[in-house]
C-alpha cells in the first residue's frame, strides 16, 4: 500500500480547540421547556436574549483574556449545531 490519505490534514482544527468551544457552549445555563418535552425530550433551551453570534463574541472575548486564538464564526456555529441539541427560548 502506498499510504496515501492516511495522514491528518494540515489545516484541521486541533481537538483541544474544539473541546474549548464545547466547554464554552456548555457553560451557559440550560433549561427544559415543559411544552415540548413529549415531542423532543432531550432538547434544552438557552436564554431568549442569546444568539449564536452573541455567544461567539463572548467566546472571542474569553479567548483574548486567556491568550488563545479564537475559532471562526462558522466553526463555532458548526460545533453548536452538531454537538448540542439546544434552542433559544421565546
Amino acid at each position: 500500500m502506498d499510504k496515501r490519505g492516511r495522514h491528518e490534514p494540515g489545516n484541521k482544527t486541533p481537538e483541544e480547540t474544539i473541546s474549548y468551544v464545547k466547554q464554552h457552549i456548555a457553560s451557559f445555563p440550560q433549561y427544559e421547556s415543559h411544552y415540548s418535552r413529549t415531542d423532543n425530550p432531550n432538547r434544552k433551551y438557552l436564554s431568549p436574549d442569546l444568539t449564536v453570534s452573541k455567544m461567539h463574541s463572548m467566546y472571542k472575548e474569553e479567548c483574548s483574556n486567556d491568550g488563545k486564538e479564537p475559532v471562526s464564526d462558522w466553526l463555532y456555529r458548526k460545533v453548536f449545531n452538531e454537538n448540542f441539541n439546544l434552542g433559544f427560548g421565546r
